[in-house]
């Protein structure tokens, strides 16, 4: 479905249908506000485009700093923004100064800043303009160290102050946008003078002049410093702060310390009230203090620490990084400074063999100290946990590429790093560059082996499926040359880049493209210069991280590089380990908040208390009495009341919430009461944030509910519907520019679109890279005497050059020089030298030097390039960013997670945010907690619980849990090290822990309070919960002994158990069959993703499955053997749910995906059954506490508790369930109606034999809903409402005294249906029924006449019978009759009329009967079937499809009926072996048979008792066909072709029958003439007997197949007549195989010819530079060499298409034919027998075997080598000659098979073919010789004589074949003139010489000798050779002995020309043409039988 038009919601669009998004009202569509109206003038009223709404318009002037009360001020800022800005000149030159007027100036634009946003820009942006800069120089200028302290005071309060205060409001240093003038601003102040000095007297005047006793004396009424002061100090400190951190010199200024000291002493001698309001002045003096302190040591910035010196035990020395590793730096991204670490892992670090540096827990081992080194730590260890799997991975992968024939294990590599997918045989298809994506790339690899190849439907189904290569993915691009750059693929926005247009996965059959981008554009050069590099073979692979996003980690660790540089985390003295060994165990002291610190300030509770009671809260209070006041004003419990005073007493809290205990709401509570008091604390938003969105979801959704207005979701992944409205991208996009962010928004889209066009030109010219032109202009710009020397058009001398048309210049050049043995110049050395004396070497390496110059010269506009489009995509995301901070600041909440807060950190820096709560804080890495902890925040909560799961990880090594990852501990979370430190003397963090749980029944809690928390309590109402419906316990462990299952397939080792798998598929089936249940009531989870991924499977059809996303990523990421996974069904059935009713959902989990959600009813599967009592990672309290309190009613655990009791927490809980009886091998069940039934189920299907229905054995008691007793078993509440009560119905009807005859559960129809017969109805069309329904009896028009009658139909005037209530009249009427009208190709049109024939006003308007759909159902005249296909009118019949009829007495043929049958290679003939009165046939099956056939009756007996009325020698026939017996269809059949005597009338003892395979009945003197035995055999005149062989065999003639006279069938069973049918069999064999051969060829010769096109026409596709190309060796090495290429993908279908020509030229070899084969037969059976002299010969004249068609599929197999090898060579030639590699050719091979195909058509006579093997062979040799004169003639001069020898040879050859070729024309063109037929030349395929193509290559080749060219575009032609014969009718030769076929008549209607030769062979009014005789010697080629 199309996303909805924005313009057209505008009323905008002007696209109409051509636009790309739907022209549809959109409900969720908001417009943005009208900026005019919030100005009080938009004149357009309900015609605005924009809105008008009041909400709109408060929020436009919130977001823009205006409240509703400003409107006055805003008109009026109009006006005195355009005063100040005519206060700034335009041309700073002689622009006059505004003396005393300054002060006016300052204070006026200090009042603008303040007004609105758009207001506030243009006055910064006219500031930081030339004359704004004019301004504020002439300020500066002034003399301040010179006033006296009067004057000082007027210039600081009237001129300085509002200055200083523009460039410090919150409003201008928070925007983005604004952020780079400000600093021009800062940096003006610096460094306007040149040295800083003026900046120094300045501040050095006002820290004298503020430190005056009597300034600061200078008090009020009450003895406090006055706040005028105080503010002046304060705004002095920050500007000073800001000037020394934007400007790097002024921090190593050394009177800037005397500065800072003397505002040190200031602050110090304040009175000790004025430490709130100073606050924010401390807070600048101590970054002023940092920066001055680095700055005077920059050399020793980062302070070393080196790790401790031994202790009293032993202790192993760690690695450090970078130079402090004793074995020196590890690789080229090994560095100290985290800094100065690239994210992604270098080659160099790919391939290092040394482990990383990994900081310990122990802060004495780290490199450095605090603060530094807690972030340095982290980084490292999050990188390693993400980065660390990547590149292993890699690493393996590079090495495979580098080392191919090694040893390799990709499963190993998967099980040891990151599951990949890897992709070989990579190449770069293309480079572009898009305006939106920036550098895209399309990479081509083959498709996967498991991808369906039926249909690009199906292939995009298998993508989809499969999840691969998806957008964002992270792949690397590896090089056998040693490079990996790493890629995302690239994501696709509303419009398609070029690149995602052309390209993409499933388009293609045998390639899949993708479009990736790179990750650091910085990489783009090296990917172009190995694109179109010059280096050798290199090889590229691509390797897929599935589920890893680089935005999951990236974001973070850049987050702490920056951290590490500005150190500018709050809470230092708590989140920085210290050690206190004074008093370890006391609780480290945490202060409250600073804006808490205010005199005065308390915390108003009223907005949590009940009724909204008052109760205030001062941080210094007594924490325990305000919780116990608290606890009785509000529904907190004492718990939470603590939980939430504590939390606002502590700058830094922690909650720690057990299972249940509602940490939810108290962060609820903890929010409710921020935002209640944000007015007076002016804490700004509160950033909300968590690890997942989901529970981020969950925790907005809960202050939504809670009444919390103006919230803002960031992030797109929110699946939550109620919080669309709220996500900052929605709300932003409601806001429109301000003049100035338009203004820049307007310039850097120009500059980004001149940017593109010019990176796009430049990748253009990489492309281009060495060609003539470029060449040409590089030298002509950089060389120019170069240019004159090789492109000028006269030498020195004045000569001008003559230079070959085909050549290039360049190419011409490169080419020559000549060989010399002196020393190898260098370029330098060359630089004086002419270039037409160069040697050939000498002549490469100046090319190259000029192709390495080019290169460097294109990398470095590209890099200026990149600079400048990077910039300016800054400078639009930056005015991106500005509107949403505008939006962030007017909200109440921020929700976020940490992964996306670490994105957006610029962003949320500016809100400049003061609290922040993190939820499920035990379950978030430290790394991304310390990213979360933004400057600006004064107050953090963490809530989460230490003793539930901990942050997941992905490298096992570095978690705590692991043997050696405790040194590292990675996966404790920050709250978990602060609460519960694992060094000795590190003070823990104070935390509150809530006590009381609202979640599950006290005997499932009580498994976690005895073993986690010994104080939980249970809420009194929990007891309350009921039983378990269809359950005996509510809490069972059901043990067994299956053992559990290993699946190594993926990464993950993950674990399964179908045994569990089983019982609880029957368990949740008992249990939602109860009906008590909803469907999120029931949850299984399992601490396996192996397991879940069978329970997923097990359930997919039954129930509709819930899983959470973190589950279904985690999936998609571990599924194993994608490969060979196919979508099952639909590609939308996905992983997240699977079709099933909606009252069956069920939800499945990983027990680690589970934390904070709840269920009824929970499931438990541990999976771990083994012998080794090995629990896994079951052993862990953590994961075990999450997973006993999920439920709320019941726990099930199905598990082997053996497996688990090693575990002591496992043991202690087995040990309480055993106490209480819920542990058995067997689980209890409970009928809720027959309580007292034992029900114990241990296996599946135990639950199907005790409780088949959710209920028991015994039949139900209760009553149905209609009054009858149930009669089925027990069973639960919700199928007892479902059973269907099979008794009659007892309603009674109204109006008949029917009763309903449905049973009682059917619903009762509305109306009486029962039959009433023996009555009399008329109805109205007069027609009677006398049986009708009861309700028709009752009303008789509701009757429906079906009486038949005759009509007809108005329009045709068909004459049709229908039931009497159509209406024929009516026009839609549509007439069924038979069309009838009569065809073009004769027959009826069967359609129905209306098909037809279009009626309109009762007329017939348009008849189109379409094409005839009739069977052709002519028979066919070589077999006895008949045509099958579609009528084709007079085109000739197809070949027959049907299965051959052809039978011998051993087998059936098996083949179609249209190709030649295979001769029955059995030895033994069947003729005789039945005859007791004849010799058996000693021939074989196939051959014609030499035995006499007998005439007497067959002596057997039929199964009836008669005598058999078959002929001797046959097999007896069935009984059906007794004479006496049989039935009278078959005593009645003819018997007798002649007297057509029946069968029941003949004499059998005088003439007995023969009876055909086809049923047929013939007596042997009919049957005998018919199929002419007399001309085969010798016949006794007197007795009539066959006495012995004719020698001589009649030709073939029409009724030579000699079938049954029937029908046609097959005679070849009949061991009478098997000389004359077999023999006939095999002339036809021969004569189908001559037809196939011909059609096959046909379809071959138009495969290649398109192939051929499809290489011709394709020449310009990216070619693979420097392949070194060898085409020698015979013709498989030259093909298999072909296959080893870069380009090998460009031939797959020629390769195909060669094997199929080899495999028909090896079917139409000699040993192949049918004569050849049953000649070859005989012979074997003459030498097997002794008698041999017994047994005649099959032989035939050598001479007169014809192999025209295996000679012609031999020369299209040369062609299709040909083929091949000349487009091998073209993309080489066209290749640029600075990226070309080596080619190297020798046909010598090829030229021979040639020769022996020239040898065997002269033998045979076989003009065409000879010529055409001519042709081939001296196009072969045209090629290698202008291969040998381009590439390497001048190394080698000796093969000059040899390229003369082939080329007289060829140019002889060539000109033979036109001379023959003439020849034949010209003798055609006599033949036609005798014939009397005057043909014109036809420019077509299929002219009147075929021979003229011939001609035309060899005329093409002469020219390539001639002109030294190794290819031609002369493209192959189909030709009339190629046609295929008929093969119906009689044969006929030509004059020059050729077979050819023609129609049934007999003779030629039409003159026609020889395939082979061109002689004509057709004629006109069915008489032959002079010269051709009827190929009665067809048969006899193979041979006259000698027999």
């Amino acid at each position: 479905m199309l996303t909805p038009c924005n313009y057209f919601q505008l009323g905008k669009c002007n696209k109409g249908s051509s636009c790309n998004f739907a022209h549809i009202i959109d409900p969720s569509f908001k417009r943005k506000a009208c900026q005019y109206f919030t100005k009080g003038n938009c004149n357009r009223g309900d015609n605005c485009k924009f809105s008008h709404a009041p909400d709109d318009i408060n929020h436009l002037k919130i977001a823009n700093g205006v409240s509703s009360t400003d409107d006055i001020a805003q008109q009026t800022s109009e006006a005195r923004l355009k005063e100040f800005r005519w206060k700034i000149p335009r041309n700073i030159v002689g622009a006059s100064p505004l003396g005393h007027r300054l002060s006016n100036f300052f204070k006026q634009g200090l009042e603008l800043v303040d007004v609105e946003v758009g207001t506030m820009q243009e006055v910064i942006t006219l500031l930081t303009s030339d004359g704004g800069l004019l301004r504020i120089e002439e300020l500066l200028e002034q003399p301040f160290e010179s006033f006296s302290p009067t004057q000082l005071y007027l210039v600081l309060n009237t001129q300085l102050m509002p200055f200083f205060k523009i460039f410090t409001n919150v409003k201008v240093t928070s925007s983005i946008l604004m952020r780079a003038k400000v600093m021009t601003v800062y940096n003006i102040m610096y460094t306007g003078d040149g040295t800083g000095r003026r900046i120094v007297l300045l501040f050095t005047a006002l820290a004298i002049y503020l430190s005056k006793t009597g300034v600061l004396n200078a008090a009020t009424k009450d003895g406090e410093v006055a706040a005028e002061t105080l503010e002046a100090i304060q705004t002095t400190l920050a500007v000073l702060s800001k000037v020394i951190e934007v400007n790097t010199p002024a921090r190593t200024h050394p009177e800037f310390i005397l500065i800072a000291e003397l505002f040190a002493k200031l602050l110090k001698s304040l009175p000790k009230s004025t430490a709130y309001a100073m606050g924010k002045a401390k807070k600048d003096l101590e970054k002023i203090q940092q920066c001055l302190g680095v700055g005077q040591a920059v050399p020793s910035a980062l302070v070393l620490q080196r790790p401790a010196g031994a202790r009293a035990t032993f202790k192993l020395a760690r690695a450090m990084p970078g130079v402090l590793s004793e074995e020196g730096v590890r690789h080229d991204n090994d560095h100290i400074d985290i800094r100065k670490v690239s994210i992604l892992p270098t080659l160099q670090e790919i391939q290092s063999s040394r482990n990383e540096y990994l900081p310990s827990t122990d802060p004495k081992e780290w490199h450095f100290s605090g603060m530094l080194g807690l972030v340095d730590r982290n980084f490292r260890l999050l990188r390693e946990d993400t980065v660390g799997q990547l590149r292993d991975a890699a690493k393996f992968e590079l090495e495979r590429l580098q080392n191919p024939h090694g040893e390799t294990d990709r499963n190993k590599a998967k099980r040891q790093g990151a599951r990949t997918n890897v992709y070989d045989d990579v190449y770069i298809r293309s480079v572009a560059f898009d305006e939106y994506q920036g550098a895209q790339l399309a990479i081509c690899f083959a498709q996967p082996h498991a991808i369906p190849q039926q249909s690009k439907a199906a292939r995009k189904e298998w993508w989809d499926y499969s999840k691969r290569l998806a957008p964002d993915a992270l792949i690397c691009l590896i090089s056998s040359e040693g490079s990996a750059v790493f890629f995302v693929v690239a994501p696709q926005g509303q419009k398609p880049t070029q690149l995602q247009a052309e390209y993409n996965l499933a388009s293609d059959p045998e390639h899949a493209y993708v479009v990736v981008k790179p990750v650091n554009q910085t990489d783009l050069f090296g990917v172009l210069s190995r694109t179109f590099s010059t280096a050798g073979y290199e090889q590229l692979s691509v390797v897929e991280f599935p589920g890893v996003l680089l935005p999951s980690f990236e974001p973070t660790l850049r987050a702490m590089q920056c951290i590490s540089t500005s150190l500018d985390l709050p809470f230092w003295e708590i989140l920085v380990p210290l050690s206190t060994p004074d008093n370890p165990d006391r609780q480290m002291d945490v202060q409250p908040p600073s804006y808490a610190n205010e005199p005065g300030f308390k915390y108003d509770l009223s907005s949590i208390t009940i009724d909204n009671g008052a109760l205030n809260f001062a941080p210094r209070d007594s924490i325990t009495d305000a919780a116990a006041q608290l606890a009785q004003m509000s529904t907190l419990d004492p718990g939470q009341a603590i939980a939430v005073i504590s939390s606002l007493a502590r700058c830094f809290a922690a909650i720690q919430g057990p299972p249940g205990t509602g940490k939810s709401f108290t962060g609820v509570q903890l929010i409710r009461i921020a935002l209640s008091n944000k007015k007076k604390t002016r804490i700004g938003p509160i950033i909300v944030c968590t690890q997942t969105n989901h529970a981020l979801d969950a925790v907005l959704e809960r202050s939504v509910d809670d009444g919390v207005s103006d919230i803002v979701r960031v992030g797109g992944r929110s699946k939550s519907e109620r919080l669309q409205d709220v996500n900052l991208n929605t709300l932003s996009q409601r806001l429109d520019l301000t003049k100035t962010e338009k203004s820049q928004r307007w310039e850097a889209t120009r500059k980004v679109t001149k940017e593109v066009a010019q990176i796009n030109a430049l990748l253009e010219a990489f492309d281009s890279l060495g060609s003539e032109l470029a060449v040409k202009d590089h030298l002509l710009k950089n060389h120019p005497s170069y240019h004159l020397e090789i492109f000028g058009e006269t030498d020195d001398e004045g000569f001008t050059f003559v230079r070959r048309q085909d050549s290039t210049i360049l190419d011409t050049w490169l080419k020559g020089g000549h060989t010399s043995a002196r020393r190898q110049q260098t370029v330098l050395e060359l630089s004086n030298k002419k270039l037409c004396r160069m040697t050939h070497v000498e002549r490469r390496l100046v090319f190259d030097s000029w192709l390495s110059e080019m290169k460097d010269e294109l990398r470095n506009r590209l890099d200026h390039a990149l600079s400048s489009y990077n910039q300016s995509k800054e400078e639009l995301d930056v005015i991106r960013v500005e509107l949403q901070l505008r939006v962030l600041r007017c909200a109440n909440i921020i929700g976020i997670t940490t992964s996306g807060l670490a994105r957006n950190l610029d962003l949320l820096r500016a809100v400049n945010p003061k609290v922040l709560i993190c939820e499920e804080a035990g379950e978030v890495l430290e790394a991304h907690m310390l990213t979360a902890l933004l400057p600006s925040i004064e107050h953090c909560i963490l809530i989460g619980d230490h003793q539930q799961l901990r942050p997941q990880v992905q490298n096992f090594d570095l978690s705590i849990e692991s043997r050696n990852g405790g040194q590292y501990a990675l996966d404790v979370s920050l709250f978990e090290r602060l609460v519960q430190p694992r060094t000795r003397f590190t003070q823990p963090l104070p935390f509150s822990t809530l006590e009381t749980q609202r979640r599950m029944h006290p005997s499932i809690s009580r498994l976690i309070r005895n073993t986690q928390y010994s104080r939980l309590e249970d809420d009194p109402g929990l007891s309350l919960y009921p039983e378990v419906v269809g359950m005996r316990h509510r809490l069972f462990w059901m043990h067994h002994d299956k053992p559990e299952e290993n699946s190594f397939s993926g990464p993950s080792n993950s674990r399964s158990n179908l045994h569990e798998v089983d019982i609880i598929a029957a368990l949740v089936k008992h249990l939602a069959q109860q009906g008590t249940y909803k469907p999120s009531d029931i949850a299984v989870i399992t601490p396996y993703r192996g397991q879940l991924r069978k329970l997923r499977n097990k359930f997919n059809s039954t129930h509709t499955i819930l899983l959470n996303d973190r589950d279904i990523e985690e999936l998609e990421k571990d599924d194993p053997d994608i490969e060979e996974a196919t979508p099952k069904s639909t590609a939308a059935e996905s992983h997240t749910t699977a079709k099933g009713n909606l009252n069956q959902t069920l939800r499945l989990a990983t027990v680690d995906n589970f934390q904070g959600e709840e269920a009824k009813v929970i499931i438990v599967s541990l999976v771990r059954s083994n012998k080794m009592n090995d629990p896994g990672f079951l052993r862990t309290p953590n994961r075990i506490n999450v997973l006993l309190s999920r439920a709320q009613h019941g726990l099930y655990i199905i598990g082997n508790s053996k497996t688990t009791a090693s575990v002591p927490m496992w043991h202690h809980i087995i040990e309480m369930l055993r106490r209480d009886g819920n542990v058995g091998e067997a689980l209890e069940l409970c009928c809720p109606r027959h309580k007292d039934t034992l029900l114990l189920v241990n296996r599946p299907i135990d639950f199907a034999r005790l409780s088949p229905e959710a209920g028991c054995n015994r039949p139900c008691e209760k009553q149905l809903g209609c009054g009858h007793a149930c009669t089925a078993k027990c069973h639960s509440d919700m199928l007892h409402g479902a059973v269907y009560c099979m008794k009659p119905c007892t309603k009674l009807r109204k109006g008949c005294e029917h009763l309903c005859p449905k049973p009682c559960g059917d619903k009762c129809d509305r109306l009486c249906r029962v039959p009433v017969d023996n009555v009399k109805v008329t109805l109205a069309c007069g027609h009677k029924k006398t049986n009708v329904l009861c309700y028709e009896y009752q009303d008789p028009s509701t009757v429906t006449c079906k009486e038949l009658v005759e009509r007809t139909v108005p329009g045709c005037s068909h004459e049709i019978v229908t039931e009497c209530h159509v209406d024929t009249d009516n026009k839609m009427f549509r007439c069924s009759a038979t069309c009838g009208d009569i065809l073009d190709c004769g027959h009826a049109c069967q359609k129905s009329c209306h098909m037809c024939k279009t009626r309109e006003n009762d007329k017939i308007s348009k008849t189109d009967n379409g094409k005839c759909e009739r069977k052709c159902d002519r028979p066919h005249n070589m077999c006895k079937h008949r045509c099958q296909a579609t009528c084709h009118q007079d085109e000739p019949c197809p070949p027959c499809t049907a299965p051959c009829d052809t039978i011998c007495s051993h087998a059936y043929c098996g083949k179609l009926c249209f190709e030649a049958c295979s001769p029955c290679l059995e030895e033994q003939c069947s003729s005789g072996t039945h005859c007791p009165h004849t010799d058996a046939c000693p021939m074989p099956c196939a051959a014609p048979c030499t035995s006499l056939p007998c005439s007497e009756r067959c002596e057997k007996n039929l199964s009836c008792g008669c005598r058999c009325p078959s002929v001797c020698g046959e097999e007896c026939p069935d009984v059906k066909f007794c004479q006496k017996h049989g039935s009278d269809d078959v005593r009645n059949m003819h018997a007798d072709l002649l007297t057509f005597t029946p069968y029941k009338d003949v004499d059998l003892d005088a003439d007995p029958c023969i009876f055909t395979p086809c049923g047929h009945v013939f007596t042997i003197d009919s049957l005998d003439g018919t199929v002419g035995m007399a001309d085969h055999y010798e016949i006794n005149p007197r007795t009539g007997k066959y006495t012995g062989l004719r020698t001589s065999a009649e030709p073939f003639s029409v009724t030579d197949s000699k079938p049954c006279p029937e029908c046609r069938g097959s005679l070849r069973k009949l061991a009478r007549y098997g000389r004359i049918v077999r023999r006939a069999l095999l002339d036809e064999s021969t004569k189908k195989l001559t037809v196939w051969s011909n059609r096959k060829h046909l379809e071959l010769a138009i495969r290649l010819s398109d192939i051929e096109g499809e290489l011709m026409d394709s020449l310009e596709f990216p070619r693979k530079p420097t392949q070194v190309i060898e085409l020698n060796g015979s013709v498989t090495t030259q093909i298999d060499n072909v296959k080893k290429m870069k380009t090998s993908k460009r031939y797959r279908k020629i390769f195909a298409l060669i094997n199929d020509i080899a495999f028909f030229a090896q079917k139409l070899s000699n040993d192949e034919q049918p004569y050849q084969r049953v000649h070859d037969l005989v012979e074997m059976v003459r030498r097997q027998n002794i008698s041999s002299a017994s047994i005649a010969g099959l032989g035939f004249s050598s001479e007169e075997v014809q192999p025209r068609e295996h000679l012609q599929a031999r020369n299209l197999l040369v062609r299709s080598h040909l083929i091949l090898l000349s487009d091998v060579i073209t993309v080489h030639n066209k290749t640029p000659t600075g990226m070309r590699g080596t080619l190297r050719v020798d046909l010598g091979a090829n030229r021979t098979l040639c020769e022996e195909l020239i040898a065997e058509a002269v033998e045979s006579k076989n003009i065409r073919q000879e010529a055409e093997a001519n042709v081939l062979w001296a196009k072969l040799v045209a090629m290698e010789c202008g291969v040998m004169e381009a590439e390497y003639r001048a190394e080698r001069p000796e093969l000059q004589h040899h390229m003369a020898l082939l080329k007289s040879s060829a140019t002889d050859l060539l000109e033979a074949v036109r001379s023959t070729c003439a020849q034949q024309a010209a003798f055609n063109r006599a033949h036609r003139n005798v014939a009397g037929r005057d043909r014109h030349e036809s420019d077509g395929e299929g002219s009147a010489d075929p021979m003229q193509r011939l001609a035309d290559e060899a005329a093409n080749i002469l020219r390539m000798l001639e002109k030294g060219m190794s290819s031609s575009e002369m493209r192959m032609v189909v030709s009339a050779m190629a046609k295929e014969f008929g093969g119906t009718g009689h044969w006929y030769r030509c004059v020059n002995g050729h077979p050819f076929t023609v129609g049934e008549c007999g003779m030629p209607m039409e003159m026609a020309m020889c395939p082979e030769c061109g002689a004509g062979v057709g004629g006109q009014h069915h008489r032959a043409t002079e010269g051709v005789t009827q190929a009665r010697d067809i048969e006899e080629r193979f041979g006259r039988m000698e027999l």
